[in-house]
């Protein structure tokens, strides 16, 4: 087996899902068709080359699978990210959601624990919208000292931070792994799979 050369998390959507192996998170996953085993540098170029069309599933590192793609949903899509933490947290111990596209500012983080989501934030900054504001703020959000506007009028008041890329990476090394921090790491069973 290789070392992980390559991270992931700019301009992509992933789910972190901790306790589920490869196979469980497949047979669970309606929307997604044709599995095929594959390498982690060629399984995230094949993903990223195909836009919406595939997703990237690793196997498990330090008990966390990462399922990713810009197929998945964006965060413009609140009730289909509830659906997706809910269908993923009914199996595994913890499910984190996280998509970042610095492009238009759209920016996203949510997390279910044993199947009930307790937090779910979504911004899209080129309209200034705030999409979901859900549950109370987490102690990682508390411990990074990010006070995110929670609704549109406050976006522009002094008294609340922007969520940015940079964010979205710092919450995700708080509420899971952050991407960056696997390279190094051995590399694990690899899936490639076509949204449907």
């Amino acid at each position: 087996m290789g070392k992980i050369i390559n991270c992931f998390g700019c301009k992509t959507t992933w789910f972190a899902i901790k306790g589920a192996d490869v196979n469980t998170i497949l047979s669970n996953s309606p929307n997604l068709k044709n599995p095929k085993k594959t390498e982690w540098r060629k399984g995230l170029l094949e993903m990223h080359n195909s836009f919406f069309d595939k997703a990237f599933l690793s196997g498990e590192y330090e008990g966390w699978s990462f399922l990713i793609g810009l197929g998945l949903c964006g965060p413009e899509e609140p009730d289909k990210i509830v659906k997706s933490l809910l269908t993923y947290g009914a199996f595994a111990e913890e499910v984190c959601y996280f998509s970042s596209y610095r492009v238009s500012e759209a920016h996203a983080f949510g997390k279910a624990v044993h199947g009930k989501v307790v937090r779910l934030y979504s911004y899209l900054g080129d309209q200034g919208n705030v999409y979901e504001n859900m549950g109370e703020k987490t102690e990682a959000e508390k411990e990074l000292g990010l006070n995110f506007p929670r609704e549109d009028e406050e976006v522009f008041e002094d008294d609340f931070d922007v969520i940015d890329e940079e964010d979205v990476f710092r919450l995700a090394g708080k509420l899971s792994l952050s991407p960056d921090k696997l390279i190094g790491m051995e590399e694990q069973e690899c899936i490639i799979a076509d949204i449907i």
